[in-house]
Parts: structure tokens; C-alpha cells; sequence
């Protein structure tokens, strides 16, 4: 028993490491392309097969996940 607590223990540790590791690089790129561009994030450019919606959802406009903060609004 002790040796699948200690195996459960070195695979959660690996993939918290491998987690912080990628929100790291994640947001330093971010601050690279900031960088770049004055301090603000470029637009997102609107290409047609982006956000297509066939029908309404029905608890409004954007989906159920949707982030004001990184998404961008969709009318």
C-alpha cells in the first residue's frame, strides 16, 4: 500500500511541475508579445470560421466557458 501512495505522491508532484512549467512559458510570452506591441495584446483577427454559431445558446449570446478577460466578445 505504502508504494502506490508513494507512486500516486511522484506522479501528482510531476504533473503539478509539468503544469507551473507551461503557465510559466505561457505567461512570458505573453509579456513578449505585450512587449512588442506597446503594452497591450494585438487584436484578434476576425476570420469567418471563427465563432460561427448555427443557433443561440440558450442562456445567451456566448458560450457557457466564455471569459471576458481573455475572450473576445462575440454580438
Amino acid at each position: 500500500m505504502h508504494l502506490a501512495y508513494s507512486n500516486l505522491f511522484f506522479l501528482v508532484t510531476v504533473c503539478i511541475a509539468w503544469v507551473y512549467n507551461a503557465e510559466a512559458e505561457h505567461a512570458a510570452h505573453v509579456a513578449h508579445i505585450k512587449e512588442e506591441h506597446g503594452g497591450e495584446l494585438p487584436e484578434t483577427p476576425g476570420y469567418d470560421y471563427m465563432n460561427r454559431r448555427s443557433k443561440p445558446f440558450p442562456w445567451g449570446v456566448n458560450s457557457l466557458f466564455f471569459n471576458p478577460h481573455v475572450s473576445n466578445f462575440i454580438y
